[in-house]
């Protein structure tokens, strides 16, 4: 009894020491992929969590988690975007880290390492996660194709700390108008604007299953030119926004689908959305400085070793 109490005592002396780790989870549907995430969050070596799971319209409610794990939930969705904010709203840790549902953690040392990471340099807003395969093996897309640590332009939302600090500098967490898709960019903007650095960490890795259920292709894409350009609206300063304008439609123009056809319908559903937001894109506009958007080109086209 008394070496179950002493390492006890002594579990709890450790959790005062580390900083408070706010997880956030949003989850539509994935009951399966939520407990297999939770789950390898609890194998972790970092115990001072708290974890916060949104709940964007679920079929069936989430509610049958453990009592500790605090949940909010939207009867009819919102938006990965929506849901998001209102988990960070009831955050209390100092870092903030965002998972998508269909991730799971493998080392236990993952949050650990981040955290360690983020506490070594102050000025960095986020840290980014590399995403592997069920396999073991790199996904093809990585918030950087870079094989060291580095500072790099976008995070992604599968797996990425934030610090609370910088969010609160920020005032506003996630444009609720993009639903979702593209919000990472917009996001890094800011960040970036407001002096943060954005880190990513090849060896902090967790495992993206990418599960197919509520996916629709065809509407991310439309969802992400869009985004994009109610980002160039939002945030690029005058003289930037036209031509980026003009490079979201072409490029987008030039996507197929998986029957290797082009969504010309998109076209009109992508432009029509855009002009219906044109009244919130000038009333929240707030452009970033020029620096900070060459600063961004120069990120995107090579990241800088740390």
């Amino acid at each position: 009894m008394d070496s179950i109490n002493e390492t006890r005592q002594k579990e709890q002396i450790e959790n005062k020491e580390q900083s408070l780790v706010s997880i956030v989870i949003a989850t539509k549907n994935r009951a399966d992929c939520l407990e297999r995430l939770i789950n390898s969050i609890r194998q972790q070596n970092y115990k001072n969590v708290e974890i916060i799971v949104g709940d964007d319209g679920s079929d069936t409610a989430i509610n049958s988690i453990e009592p500790e794990i605090k949940i909010f939930r939207n009867d009819i969705s919102r938006g990965a975007c929506f849901i998001r904010n209102r988990c960070l709203e009831m955050s209390q840790g100092a870092f903030i880290i965002i998972f998508d549902d269909d991730t799971e953690l493998t080392d236990s040392q993952a949050i650990s390492k981040a955290v360690t990471l983020a506490e070594a340099n102050p000025d960095a807003g986020a840290i980014a996660f590399h995403q592997i395969c069920a396999d073991g093996t790199s996904h093809a897309v990585q918030p950087a194709n870079v094989d060291y640590l580095s500072y790099i332009v976008t995070p992604a939302f599968y797996g990425c700390l934030l610090r609370k600090e910088a969010l609160l500098k920020l005032e506003t967490g996630f444009i609720e108008e993009f639903n979702y898709y593209y919000e990472e960019v917009e996001f890094t903007l800011r960040l970036l604007d407001a002096g943060y650095k954005v880190i990513y960490d090849p060896e902090l890795k967790i495992i993206h299953y990418a599960d197919e259920r509520g996916r629709n292709w065809q509407r991310i894409r439309r969802l992400w030119a869009r985004n994009a350009m109610l980002t160039t609206l939002l945030r690029y300063p005058l003289w930037a926004t036209f031509p980026a304008l003009v490079a979201t439609l072409v490029t987008f123009l030039q996507m197929k689908n998986e029957n290797g056809q082009r969504d010309w319908a998109g076209v009109f559903w992508t432009v029509s959305g855009l002009t219906k937001l044109v009244p919130f894109a000038l009333s929240n506009r707030r452009p970033i400085k020029s620096q900070t958007l060459k600063l961004f080109k120069q990120l995107r086209c090579q990241p800088i070793p740390v």
